[in-house]
């Protein structure tokens, strides 16, 4: 009960903080007159501290998102399109060491993905095409020796 009446409040001060903009029942998001909002959407931490902020474009995502670590660092960082995941998305942990990089076109996995420990080991290698498998997936040890290889051609 505790946490919900705490997120209860993040999500108010998140709302208050960012000129009353919401998030409708259908994924989009509006300003306090109901209107598609265009423009940068930020929420904060009750710390005031940003926990994201992402461009919008006739209430849709449309740019650059990120989201951030209560300390500030950056967690993600993507790229949409019409809503859509489009573009390269990077993910990163509490110590700023990237863990994964992926790229999406239109909403599908598209490209290289690559996936990394927490202290920065190679662990994944792999790659789509319009959402499906692709070309060799590589599989690395925790000391980043090749384990595996699958070929998906």
């Amino acid at each position: 009960m505790k946490y919900l009446v705490s997120l209860g409040c993040l999500l108010f001060l998140s709302l208050s903080l960012s000129g009353q903009i919401a998030k409708g029942d259908d994924g989009l998001f509006y300003d306090e007159n109901g209107d598609l909002f265009t423009g940068v959407y930020k929420e904060t931490y009750p710390s005031g501290i940003i926990r994201a902020e992402m461009t919008l474009k006739d209430g849709q995502k449309h740019g650059v998102s990120r989201t951030y670590f209560e300390d500030g660092k950056l967690s993600e960082h993507q790229n949409y399109k019409n809503n859509l995941m489009h573009g390269k998305w990077e993910s990163f942990n509490t110590k700023g060491v990237q863990t994964a990089e992926a790229n999406y076109k239109m909403g599908k996995k598209h490209g290289k993905w690559l996936i990394w420990d927490d202290h920065g080991t190679l662990r994944y290698d792999m790659t789509y095409m319009k959402s499906e498998r692709t070309d060799i997936w590589y599989i690395f040890d925790e000391s980043g020796k090749l384990v595996s290889s699958k070929d998906y051609r």
